[in-house]
């Protein structure tokens, strides 16, 4: 259920409702017809008012979700925005240390690596509690831990969203729980994130990498062309080097800490820039 409006379609910033698209506000306007609440009976008149195509369906579904205006709740699709707020019942609170986990990992640059992950996680509640939330974020697809890579890099969604909107995708974490995995949402990491733990994991071993193993770790990322995502911004902003044997972390960064690297990390073009 739900299926064509939460898959891994292009994901759109989450933005104010009044800076939505046409399609997104006639989206709006047929679930607030139906009652605000979208079950597997009335489904069909929902997708029937829309007249949308597939792919584009899921792109003004996954614009309202990365907006906070439509939840999954109980395998039901529910608008909390617009013209329905108020008029759904609020969803339960999720967890505040499940809230401050994917906070803390949107303020560290959308990513943590292994070594860092004690001292970003540790203060936010037990060790046993915080790795429960990352299984359940991981398996419902707002982060992904790349064990290859030794570390964790967030979805797209969660590094462009408010604190308000992660505080909605964290109460929707129990019920996507319940989904069958084909019907949970798509994963799309994240440039920055994945960037930096691109970077931290070559700084783990050294400093260099040599171009067979830097391609096998690429593939752990979560791109389907991370070459051009990842790894070309990173060599065209200096951040790495290509040796004559690999790729190369430059001396200064190399000795310095995570946190240098992180701000040269994020001192490369914005995404748009880079994709054009």
């Amino acid at each position: 259920m739900f299926r064509p409006l939460f898959c891994a379609a292009a994901l759109a910033l989450a933005t104010p409702i009044s800076a939505q698209s046409t399609e997104a506000l006639a989206m709006m306007a047929a679930i607030e017809g139906l009652g605000c609440t979208v079950t597997s009976d009335n489904e069909a008149a929902l997708l029937q008012a829309l007249d949308m195509s597939t792919a584009a369906l899921e792109t003004v579904g996954n614009e309202l979700l990365d907006a906070g205006i439509i939840q999954v709740r109980d395998n039901t699709l529910v608008m909390t925005g617009g013209a329905c707020a108020g008029v759904t019942e609020a969803a339960a609170p999720a967890p505040a240390t499940l809230v401050a986990t994917m906070i803390a990992l949107r303020d560290n640059g959308c990513t943590v690596s292994e070594a860092g992950a004690d001292a970003l996680l540790s203060p936010l509640g037990p060790r046993e509690v915080i790795m429960g939330h990352l299984r359940d974020l991981d398996d419902t697809n707002f982060v992904h831990i790349s064990r290859d890579l030794g570390g964790v890099v967030t979805a797209e969604r969660v590094c462009s969203a408010s604190d308000e909107v992660i505080a909605s995708f964290a109460s929707q974490v129990a019920d996507m729980l319940e989904l069958p995995e084909l019907s949970r949402l798509g994963f799309v990491a994240s440039r920055p994130g994945a960037r930096m733990l691109f970077v931290e994991w070559i700084a783990a071993q050294g400093c260099e990498i040599a171009h067979a193993d830097s391609t096998q770790g690429m593939q752990h990322l979560g791109f389907e062309n991370t070459l051009a995502s990842v790894v070309v911004p990173l060599l065209d902003g200096g951040v790495l080097e290509s040796g004559a044997t690999g790729l190369v972390l430059p001396a200064d960064l190399c000795a310095g800490s995570a946190a240098d690297r992180q701000v040269a990390v994020a001192a490369l073009p914005p995404e748009d820039a880079a994709s054009e």
